[in-house]
C-alpha cells in the first residue's frame, strides 16, 4: 500500500541523514585475514571508523591500516561501536 511505501521512504531518509551527518563505528572481533579484508573494505568508505579486537597482537598492522586496535573485545565495546562483526 502507499502507506508502507511512504514509511519505507521515511526510514530510508532517516538512515541517510544519520549516516551522512556522523561517523559509523564498525567493530570487528577477530583480525585475522578475513577481519583484515573487512577492515580494508570498510575503510574505503567516508564516514566509517573501523575498530578491531583479536587475541593476537595486530596493533602495528592495524595502525598501518588506520584501524583502532583493542586487545580485548570488552574494551572495544566500551569504546562504543554501532555495528559489530564477528570474524572468527
Amino acid at each position: 500500500s502507499s502507506s508502507n511505501i511512504e514509511t519505507n521512504q521515511d526510514t530510508k531518509s532517516e538512515i541517510k541523514s544519520m549516516t551522512s551527518s556522523s561517523t559509523i563505528r564498525i567493530g570487528i572481533v577477530g583480525f585475522g585475514r578475513f577481519g583484515q579484508f573487512l577492515a580494508d573494505t570498510f575503510n574505503r568508505h567516508v564516514g566509517v571508523t573501523v575498530c578491531a579486537s583479536s587475541r593476537s597482537d595486530y596493533s602495528s598492522l592495524a595502525a598501518k591500516m588506520g584501524v583502532l586496535f583493542f586487545r580485548s573485545t570488552e574494551e572495544m565495546l566500551r569504546s562504543g561501536v554501532d555495528v559489530l562483526i564477528i570474524s572468527v
